[in-house]
């Protein structure tokens, strides 16, 4: 039976002042296409949105604007800063229309169904505001040099794709959705939230092979997963309120961080994704102190990695049944594959 496909709208909040070839535009282009995949790969179709698009005679414009966004399921905002203060703070502030209608997002969607950009050609992401929670925005470089300009609508489609199929994967609630609720109840909700965010970030079966083969050998899609859930426990929203979760994510991350600690041990093979510790044309691994301290930290580190995450598995099938690892891996799985496709496709061009 085919399962049947849901509606998801996008509110996309865009700003005047800066050139629009580089900001709206290119934003635009790259939902549209990130839209298009997004809904090959889940039983979505997707609207975008703007403004007063599609409202009908000549309705109070803030009016509209809150009905609209009230009624989204995704709020992407352009907050790239347009005007500096005066004085010596030195801060800049993005459009005022663009954070009056990310006020409204916040309070009808929730933060986890926001995506904020930032177009760091344009202006430094350090003179925002202190307001604006720099863990949550999404940064990308989009100047009007042609010879840059297709990697940089690659790129931006890259970050629109994840961004837009993290939340559709997710389906966050809102905060309308958290009140008259018991507090342990929310606070299970959020940690399935946060719980999700995590897990679609590493791929357990990955994970596995990564505590097998190391220290032995290293592939690529154990820096990926570490970059992600590096990126991730830096958020300040990032927090369990149960605290065995707590330990256990914060174990794999920890653990994982000393099995790639020792990335110059290591040296590349016929496999692009892949590497071999010791030096090219070594017959004996360990040939000195160094190489011998390095493999037994991350000896350990994998034995403590493999605890944490055969406890982080145990705690999800015992009381967080709502997610589904089998659901979660596919996530990652799928991200991988794309790098490890365009890995091959810059191989094989540069060979020509």
């Amino acid at each position: 039976m085919t399962e049947a496909r849901k509606k998801i709208r996008i509110f996309f909040s865009w700003q005047s002042d800066l050139d629009q070839e580089v900001t709206t535009r290119a934003i635009r282009a790259a939902l549209r296409a990130a839209m298009t995949t997004v809904e090959k790969d889940y039983p979505v179709d997707i609207d975008l949105e703007e403004a007063t698009s599609n409202v009908a005679g000549s309705p109070y414009i803030p009016y509209a604007l809150a009905d609209k966004i009230s009624k989204a399921d995704i709020f992407v905002g352009d907050i790239t800063t347009v005007v500096r203060l005066t004085g010596q703070t030195g801060k800049s502030l993005p459009n005022a229309n663009v954070t009056f209608e990310l006020g409204i997002a916040s309070a009808e969607l929730g933060w986890n169904r926001i995506i904020m950009l930032f177009n760091t050609a344009l202006a430094r992401l350090e003179d925002l505001p202190f307001d604006f929670d720099r863990h949550r925005i999404s940064k990308f470089n989009f100047s009007t040099d042609a010879n840059s300009r297709k990697s940089h609508e690659s790129d931006l489609r890259k970050l629109a794709h994840a961004a837009i199929a993290q939340i559709v994967a997710d389906d966050p609630k809102r905060p309308r959705e958290l009140q008259q609720v018991p507090p342990e109840q929310i606070k299970k909700s959020r940690d399935i939230e946060n719980l999700r965010w995590f897990l679609h970030r590493i791929n357990t079966a990955y994970l596995d092979r990564h505590i097998q083969e190391m220290p032995a050998y290293l592939e690529y899609s154990a820096v990926l997963m570490y970059e992600g859930v590096e990126e991730l426990q830096r958020r300040s929203d990032f927090l369990f309120y149960d605290p065995d979760l707590t330990v256990a994510v914060d174990g794999i991350i920890a653990n994982l961080r000393v099995t790639l600690a020792h990335n110059g041990q290591y040296r590349d093979t016929n496999n692009l994704v892949r590497q071999a510790f010791g030096r090219p044309g070594d017959m004996d691994l360990l040939v000195d102190e160094s190489q011998r301290k390095a493999w037994d930290e991350i000896d350990a580190a994998r034995y403590g990695l493999k605890s944490h995450l055969d406890r982080l598995i145990a705690i999800v099938r015992e009381r967080y049944m709502e997610v589904d690892i089998d659901k979660t891996n596919p996530v990652f799985a799928k991200a991988y594959a794309s790098v490890r496709s365009s890995l091959r496709e810059d191989e094989q061009e540069a060979q020509t």
